[in-house]
């Protein structure tokens, strides 16, 4: 049992969790009849979002119900999620029951099994649950922090690998859930998330729509022959759940297949271009130019078996015994290129010699000769590229047709004819910073590529962009925003296969987005006399500054445009003020780009209407609540209390009471007048006089 565990996890590589997403709602979301979904939208992540969750989720639809796997996607949540727990909750979304109610799929948080109860599972036919079970409970005996933590990191690795390979590992493991109760006509949703784990922390509840329909995609195999081997590859499928292991198979009639691995194939991917992963598998072949059939099936992360791929066949052949030439020259000469090559060794079995030219010397070499003879050491090229810098190699073949190149030898034609400067430069520049530049090519053919100078002045000195020349015309930059320069200035040079550079183009002036507001304007210093209130402000010292605007305001009201000046004013009256009434001025300074920013401090001013406040008037008896009631018209921005007076016998009035209504209950046959206060302490004059009675 040990050698089989040990075979797995030196078989493992760290190459675990290949099924690490989640699909995406426009997946799985396909009946658009269903009410309030959209609700629930924002809650199923983009695949730049789901890189930053903590816990991902898979679902599949199996015959017994809908399987749920989910992995911790750190060594320390793992860690957490074995002491903790895990929570899975279910919502399902029908035509008929519109109370969306979360429920749970078990009564305690799923955790792994007790070392006791994997007894019943570990044997000599399940390696991987023995292999999950170790990682689990498994003691650790490395000392020091560095060794614990890659320790640490290998058990998670071997876990999550076991529990991709084996269901009943997964479900030992408190990875795994079987949701019986599924009705395919339903749209379901599930959440996982850590037990007791608050909703707002790094380990937030992730959510995962279900389909009861699965698609599997049929792998493209390909294969090419090579020196006693032939070399299998394919791309990973795009789908929701991607193979976390392949079996690889290979027969000699296309009938009888044989694995050509005991465990299953952990895949290793490499970008060999811009959004292609492929998978590589090398099958070492001691049987020689015998063409076999080869297929492979992928395992998914609940342990089962994708779809067959297509059967391909291949052959290996024999490993060469050409020896490669020891040395390449060429020498130029009226527009032709001679080619010499020098072997250092015997010829063995070789059986001729190619000639090879490129103008890249990375790639694209073609044969320009037919085989030369196996002492031939010379070949003249009639026909080199004119513009471009020609690349030689010499092939080696022998009498099996196998090959072996050289190095390379470049030959440059002579040309000291510089091109034309590019023109009609252009550039786009984003809020972010993100710059485009782009050009139109020079007329000239031969261009190698462009140099791109930049300076922060358009005096200079200009600096050349590092990382060499520039094979399109265009240039994509970000640009530092946060500086005080709103300007750069850009111009290019083109430089042809001779490394002849053209005049420089027309400067080019890049005005970068101002995000940086202008420094604000300040009041100095106000005065009011007469109803007419004079401020006085110092302009913001921003170079950008385009104008300043005094905005005006009371307590109750929002901010209305009182005037908008240019960089050089700094006064303004203002006479359309209501007499005591306060108000409240600040100011906008704007720059060319739209910044706006506020004057720190904020004046305040009451102008007053002299000495008096305006009075009462309208003073009227009323009925309220069956009894008569003294009451006046009042100013609510101004009036605060009033004062009662009554005339006596001598006519004179005399003050009685001071009310803060607007009524009162009067005497008969009693003459009164009335003085209004302010807010602010001062008076009205004494109202007319009333006369309550016969």
């Amino acid at each position: 049992m040990r050698h089989t565990i040990k075979l797995i996890i030196t078989t493992v590589l760290v190459s675990y969790g290949t099924w690490l997403g989640g699909q995406s709602i426009s997946d799985t979301l396909k009946d658009e009849n269903f009410e309030l979904i959209d609700n629930f939208r924002e809650l199923d992540k983009t695949e730049e979002e789901s890189t930053i969750s903590t816990i991902k989720v898979l679902t599949k639809y199996t015959d017994q119900g809908m399987a749920i796997r989910w992995a911790p996607t750190n060594p320390l949540i793992w860690q957490d999620g074995l002491s903790r727990g895990y929570i899975v909750e279910k919502v399902t979304f029908n035509k008929v029951d519109s109370n969306y109610v979360w429920t749970s799929l078990s009564a305690e948080p799923i955790k792994p099994w007790p070392i006791e109860e994997w007894k019943t599972i570990v044997n000599d036919d399940s390696p991987y649950c023995a292999a999950a079970a170790m990682c689990i409970y498994g003691t650790n005996q490395e000392t020091g922090f560095i060794n614990q933590f890659r320790d640490q990191q290998n058990k998670f690795g071997f876990n999550l690998f076991s529990a991709d390979m084996d269901r009943k590992a997964a479900e030992a493991s408190g990875l795994f859930i079987l949701d019986q109760n599924v009705d395919t006509t339903d749209l379901m949703m599930y959440s996982v998330r850590l037990a007791g784990s608050p909703l707002s922390n790094c380990t937030d509840t992730v959510y995962q729509f279900a389909s009861t329909s699965n698609q599997y995609i049929k792998v493209k195999l390909e294969a090419q022959s090579g020196e006693e081997h032939v070399l299998l590859n394919w791309k990973t499928p795009r789908q929701a759940l991607t193979p976390s292991a392949y079996h690889i198979e290979r027969s000699e009639d296309g009938n009888n297949f044989i694995k050509v691995t005991d465990r299953p194939f952990l895949p290793v991917t490499t970008n060999v271009q811009e959004n292609e992963n492929k998978i590589n598998f090398t099958d070492s072949l001691a049987i020689i130019n015998q063409e076999f059939y080869y297929r492979i099936i992928g395992i998914d992360a609940f342990s089962e078996k994708f779809v067959y791929s297509d059967t391909i066949t291949s052959k290996a052949f024999a490993k060469k015994t050409l020896k490669p030439i020891q040395e390449v020259w060429t020498q130029e000469s009226e527009n032709l290129v001679t080619v010499e090559w020098k072997l250092n060794i015997d010829l063995d079995d070789t059986e001729g010699f190619y000639v090879l030219r490129s103008t890249d010397s990375q790639q694209g070499f073609e044969r320009i000769s037919g085989l030369l003879d196996r002492n031939a050491s010379r070949y003249i090229d009639e026909s080199p590229d004119p513009i471009k810098t020609n690349f030689y190699k010499i092939e080696s073949v022998d009498k099996n047709g196998n090959g072996i190149s050289s190095i390379h030898a470049f030959a440059i034609t002579k040309d000291n004819v510089a091109p034309h400067p590019p023109e009609n430069l252009q550039y786009f520049i984003e809020d972010n910073g993100s710059l485009l530049i782009k050009w139109d090519d020079p007329e000239e053919k031969d261009i190698r590529g462009y140099l791109i100078h930049y300076s922060n002045t358009d005096e200079g000195p200009f600096t050349v962009v590092p990382g060499g020349l520039l094979s399109s015309a265009h240039f994509v930059d970000s640009l530092n925003l946060k500086t005080l320069t709103e300007d750069m200035y850009f111009y290019v040079v083109a430089v042809d296969y001779s490394y002849n550079a053209s005049e420089t183009s027309q400067v080019l002036r890049v005005k970068k987005p101002d995000l940086i507001p202008p420094s604000p304007s300040i009041f100095t210093r106000y005065t009011s006399d007469n109803k007419l209130v004079k401020i006085q402000w110092k302009k913001s010292q921003s170079l950008d500054l385009q104008r300043v605007i005094l905005e005006r305001k009371t307590n109750n009201s929002e901010w209305i445009l009182m005037e908008d000046f240019d960089e050089n004013q700094e006064v303004f009256v203002d006479s359309t003020q209501v007499p005591n009434v306060e108000y409240i001025y600040r100011l906008a300074s704007l720059d060319d780009d739209g910044n706006v920013s506020y004057s720190p401090q904020r004046i305040r001013v009451t102008v007053s209407d002299g000495f008096f406040i305006s009075g009462i008037s309208n003073m009227e008896i009323k009925d309220q609540d069956e009894n008569l009631m003294l009451t006046w018209d009042i100013n609510q921005e101004i009036h605060h209390s009033f004062k009662i007076y009554k005339m006596n016998t001598k006519g004179e009035f005399i003050y009685t009471q001071k009310t803060s209504n607007n009524f009162f209950k009067p005497i008969e046959n009693t003459t009164y007048a009335i003085k209004a206060i302010g807010f602010d302490g001062r008076e009205s004059r004494l109202s007319k006089p009333f006369v309550f009675g016969n």
